[in-house]
């Protein structure tokens, strides 16, 4: 799930160890197939429902005033 895209590899870093100071979460950054977003995701999870309960999760904790806009799926596959 992520909780954030940036543009550039040192806000993505920095965006992380928000995330770590303000609540403790242990995040990842991948970048896009094409090059031009740094995604800071929380974890991967094999169930949708599971992803859904993390977003809620995020949204009520202590990181919520730092992240911008709403948190999303970046890639689900339908099996």
């Amino acid at each position: 799930m992520d909780s954030g895209g940036l543009r550039n590899l040192d806000d993505a870093k920095l965006f992380q160890r928000i995330l770590k100071r303000e609540d403790g979460l242990d995040t990842r950054v991948t970048q896009s197939a094409t090059g031009t977003w740094y995604f800071v995701y929380l974890q991967g999870v094999k169930h949708l429902e599971n992803a859904n309960g993390l977003i809620e999760e995020l949204m009520d904790s202590k990181a919520r005033p730092y992240i911008i806009g709403v948190p999303w799926i970046y890639k689900w596959e339908q099996r």
